[in-house]
């Protein structure tokens, strides 16, 4: 994946041809583009659980799940049910993903201390972010779900990328089985960057179903766009 070049400000809405231009957008415009990762002093290991902990909760499962049932495109469903299968940690309940991600985050926290009087902006944005994916989550338009579905594999690999590198160059000694998300998810998640191209092809030419599907991923990318805004403001001690 290509280096994102600063950005001071979010890129506006596309209009967008095809599903493979929806999803190409993603990565010419990605999340690391985003003035709080071209940042110098941004390795604090506190960061991973400002970004991380409102993620916690983040049930991809039940969007994956029901994202299959809605859509009437085979194809779609046939790319999504090996995601899902990831997810619920290949059949095994103890390497289901939320699990890992929360395994790992109890073994972050300790080393994250944010600065009393920026909690409450921090605990606002993350209640924003939270009704965005809510609501986007609960659509019952299956192509503005695949848009989501795309978009929100694109826009976060960045972020897991940004949380690999520093969680596995800390000073830190973390124990093994504590890191499994990071060191294995991100195996599967370059897998499913190619799935999302694959995925977002199957989104109809049509402009409403395409127009729809871009709105949708593009609500999720301003989410957390305006996220970080947030997270950029933060003071670690």
């Amino acid at each position: 994946m290509t280096i994102a070049e600063p950005m001071n400000s979010m890129p506006k809405l596309p209009v967008v041809s095809n599903g493979k231009a929806l999803a190409q957008f993603f990565i010419d415009h990605q999340i690391s583009a985003h003035p709080f990762f071209q940042r110098t002093d941004n390795k604090n290991i506190g960061y991973v659980s400002v970004i991380m902990e409102n993620g916690r909760g983040l049930d991809i499962t039940a969007f994956l799940a029901h994202l299959i049932s809605i859509s009437d495109n085979l194809e779609v469903r046939c790319k999504l049910v090996p995601q899902l299968y990831d997810e619920l940690g290949g059949g095994k309940s103890e390497n289901i993903h939320v699990k890992l991600i929360g395994r790992y985050l109890n073994a972050v926290n300790p080393y994250c201390k944010i600065n009393a009087e920026d909690l409450p902006a921090l605990e606002a944005a993350y209640d924003d972010l939270g009704k965005i994916y809510d609501r986007l989550f609960k659509t019952n338009h299956p192509y503005k779900a695949l848009g989501v579905a795309v978009a929100n594999e694109l826009v976060v690999q960045p972020i897991f990328d940004y949380i690999k590198d520093i969680t596995l160059n800390s000073e830190i000694k973390f124990n093994a089985q504590d890191l499994i998300w990071i060191t294995s998810h991100n195996e599967l998640e370059e897998g499913h960057v190619q799935d999302s191209f694959e995925l977002a092809e199957l989104i109809p030419n049509e402009r409403e179903n395409l127009d729809a599907a871009m709105h949708a991923a593009y609500e999720l990318f301003a989410g957390i766009w305006a996220f970080f805004d947030t997270v950029n403001n933060i003071k670690l001690q």
